[in-house]
């Protein structure tokens, strides 16, 4: 799963709209259709803020928490 695609699914989890979140954290609706369509990658003061609006980890919009799971799955 993509940067974007953990966006979006977290959006839906949230109930918000790209608009909504957009607001929230700052940026222009285009910046951040940008990062859901994996276009640009934010940087770590906006994965923060995204994960604080979202609810989630930044670990888990930036996929380690999958890394991780792997690893541990590989270690069993």
């Amino acid at each position: 799963m993509t940067f974007g695609e953990r966006l979006v699914e977290s959006l839906k989890r949230r109930n918000l709209t790209q608009k909504e979140l957009a607001e929230m954290i700052g940026v222009t609706p285009t910046r951040l259709n940008y990062w859901i369509k994996d276009k640009r990658q934010p940087d770590v003061e906006y994965i923060k803020k995204l994960a604080s609006a979202l609810r989630v980890s930044g670990d888990y919009l930036v996929g380690n928490m999958e890394e991780l799971s792997r690893k541990a799955k590989e270690l069993d």
